[in-house]
């Protein structure tokens, strides 16, 4: 059941762009680039892609099924968190083809493409999943409002982000040689942790909203 709703959401509700966002990791190649752009990209494919199926009368389409509203949920929260793990998996390859096989320099405009941003990629994910579906299911309809409140939050986890790797007593972190990358590692671990926690409290108050809604 949840395979066939993931199936529904990749084929008839995901817009053109969300496709093009999954392999825009290719990004991490470009010297000197904002790389936490990757994340904001994946954000807005999800958008356009929830924005998609509200014109499609998505939600009211799901509600005709025999499924129950945490089904309907649940299909919606995997939908985004499988698109956010193939894009990270995508990323994480070409970042290895780049790190591995490609001679150039630090990024200087902010942090490289090395294993604490992809702990950072996690819970810049975790805080947009959660803002925006939660309050999305608390209509249904309404998704422009949720998308800036959550965009607002991310674009500063993804400021922060950017900025503490030009502080001199955090530059391991944004550092790509063996000792940085092994200091790196806890920030993954925990990035990851939080992805699957706060994902977890996503789907359950999503839910809850999405229970008092009368469609």
């Amino acid at each position: 059941m949840i395979s066939n709703l993931l199936k529904k959401d990749f084929v008839l509700s995901a817009h053109p762009t969300l496709y093009m966002f999954m392999i825009i990791g290719a990004l991490v190649l470009v010297p000197a680039y904002p790389y936490g752009m990757v994340f904001f990209f994946g954000c807005l494919g999800l958008y356009f892609s929830t924005l998609n199926g509200r014109e499609n009368n998505d939600i009211f389409y799901s509600a005709i099924l025999p499924l129950d509203k945490k089904d309907i949920v649940k299909g919606k929260c995997l939908f985004f968190i499988t698109f956010e793990l193939i894009q990270i998996l995508i990323t994480t390859l070409i970042a290895f083809i780049k790190i591995s096989f490609i001679d150039s320099p630090n990024n200087d405009v902010g942090i490289e493409c090395n294993i604490a941003f992809f702990g950072f990629g996690f819970i810049i994910y975790s805080i947009f999943n959660y803002i925006f579906l939660t309050k999305i299911y608390k209509s249904s309809y309404k998704i422009g409002i949720p998308f800036v409140i959550s965009l607002i939050f991310v674009v500063l986890a993804i400021i922060l982000m950017e900025l503490i790797s030009h502080i001199p007593y955090f530059s391991w972190i944004d550092g790509i040689a063996f000792s940085d990358l092994q200091k790196q590692i806890p920030i993954l671990i925990i990035g990851f942790i939080l992805f699957i926690f706060i994902n977890i409290l996503t789907y359950k108050k999503a839910t809850q909203n999405f229970e008092k809604v009368d469609l």
